[in-house]
């Protein structure tokens, strides 16, 4: 046993309530937010038309095997826009034979205008050459099992819905990675509170990079992705545009109907993250960044701590925590498919995610603004372009 001062103690406990909150509010919003293939949904009298925009940036080994799944959907009425985002690695040549396929129209962006991030961009360009009455934007590694977009098509109709978020099947890495992606799942079911979204009188939203499917109409009533070109949580920016016009959104699970591959393990997961983890996780205030890096990592070691601590309340508060965890793990094994044993360690996610956190913030402090797929952005215009703050995902920047 350890004997701890008590004002230790304390702190451990409160550790051991907020692990257990976290666990227990991501449990409950998993288990509540519904899944693709049991909300119901006919077929509409007619299918109306649908723009698939994919924007790609050297992408040649994901994006003939992706688009290759769109179009062997058997939607009638689809069209698939392939954007070329200024790629270097043979993604062009793709997209032109591709573009062979009547459905699908190739964009090539030739440079980027100052002041925009290149996928937005890349979104924006795409846009502007889609005809469909919804636009589907996803990336250029998902992967769509057949009948998804009857399906999704289908549900949007029959829920009236003007924005359609659907989280895919998230495949590939090690257990260590997963484990993360597991907490980082977790996290966002619970900041986001996913299974409100759409609610009357509800401040939620969110929304899904891999696929945010947009009524038209409701789109073009919204300032369009001008509003958004700095924002590199392009996603729940996309999501926080459309809730501010009261555009009817739904989130669902879509794990049965879309998959992708995020990254191939956790080394390139935190690289990946380099451009995302610290504004989306701290504003770009390195003082948040310091103080979440520093409070993540307790939240895991706090309930074991208290289970080896003398003080029994201390002990039933660990006890707590550990059993949230293991409801949270089930419930994201058995409603998102994610593997038992990552689910089971996403404590380790908590001590990942802090040290991507400051690695993100100290690379972009030392650059002085965001470089990503070779161009760089200055912080101060990605400071005054950011849309979703956190946390208080309600409140918006409107500068800009």
């Amino acid at each position: 046993m350890i004997d701890l001062p008590l004002p230790l103690a304390v702190l451990l406990g409160l550790a051991c309530l907020a692990a257990a909150a976290l666990y227990a509010r991501g449990a409950w919003e998993v288990a509540r937010t519904r899944r693709l293939g049991d909300v119901p949904a006919p077929d509409p009298p007619a299918w109306p038309l649908l723009s698939v925009v994919v924007a790609a940036r050297d992408e040649a080994e994901t994006l003939e095997d992706a688009a290759r799944t769109l179009l062997l959907q058997d939607y009638p009425a689809l069209q698939v826009v392939l954007v070329d985002d200024r790629s270097t690695d043979g993604t062009s040549a793709i997209v032109d034979r591709l573009a062979e396929d009547p459905r699908v129209e190739a964009v090539h962006v030739p440079d980027l205008p100052r002041g925009w991030l290149g996928k937005v961009h890349a979104m924006h360009q795409g846009s502007r050459r889609a005809r469909g009455d919804f636009v589907l934007y996803t990336d250029a590694d998902v992967r769509f099992a057949p009948g998804a977009l009857r399906r999704v098509v289908a549900v949007a109709e029959a829920e009236r819905a003007d924005l359609l978020s659907v989280m895919p099947l998230i495949e590939g890495g090690g257990v260590a990675m997963q484990a993360t992606v597991s907490m980082f799942g977790l996290a966002f079911f619970a900041t986001t509170r996913t299974s409100a979204v759409g609610e009357p009188g509800s401040d939620a939203y969110a929304g899904v990079g891999a696929f945010a499917l947009v009524r038209r109409p409701a789109f073009e009533a919204t300032e369009g992705l001008e509003w958004l070109r700095l924002e590199v949580a392009d996603d729940l920016g996309l999501a926080l545009l459309l809730h501010r016009h009261r555009a009817r959104a739904r989130f669902l699970l879509g794990h049965d109907h879309l998959s992708v591959r995020w990254y191939a393990g956790l080394a390139e997961m935190m690289r990946g993250q380099e451009k995302n983890a610290f504004a989306v996780l701290a504003g770009y205030s390195l003082p948040r960044a310091v103080l979440t890096a520093a409070v993540l990592p307790w939240l895991a070691l706090a309930p074991p701590l208290a289970l080896f601590h003398g003080r029994p309340a201390l002990a039933g508060l660990g006890a707590l925590a550990v059993a949230a965890h293991v409801l949270a793990a089930l419930v994201a094994w058995r409603r998102a498919r994610r593997p038992l044993g990552a689910t089971l360690l996403m404590p380790l996610g908590l001590v990942v995610i802090p040290v991507t956190l400051l690695r993100s913030a100290l690379v972009t402090l030392r650059l002085g603004g965001v470089r990503w797929r070779d161009t760089h952005y200055p912080l101060a215009e990605m400071r005054a372009g950011q849309r979703v703050k956190l946390p208080g995902r309600g409140s918006v920047r409107t500068s800009g």
